[in-house]
């Protein structure tokens, strides 16, 4: 998983931390982040949760990318088709 953020943000998978990002100033933001690899299953459903931090509300817009990739996929975003809510 991969993560860019304004300012703070966690991504966990099925309910473990994998990724924490701390991006202060603009000159930071759209830098992503890298996890350390994370094992899934083809086929079988895993719980997303990012949360977002923001320093300083209503100075300037917040943002959030999170970014996949695996052997057989080439990093991008995580297509809609492959989310449902919880």
């Amino acid at each position: 998983f991969w993560l860019a953020c304004d300012n703070e943000a966690w991504v966990y998978i099925n309910g473990s931390l994998v990724l924490q990002r701390s991006a202060g100033g603009s000159a930071g933001v759209q830098a992503f982040q890298a996890s350390s690899p994370v094992s899934m299953q083809a086929g079988q459903w895993v719980s997303i949760r990012v949360e977002l931090k923001e320093h300083t509300p209503g100075n300037s817009p917040s943002h959030v990318y999170v970014q996949w990739e695996s052997a057989s996929t080439t990093r991008g975003d995580i297509p809609s088709d492959n989310l449902r809510p919880f």
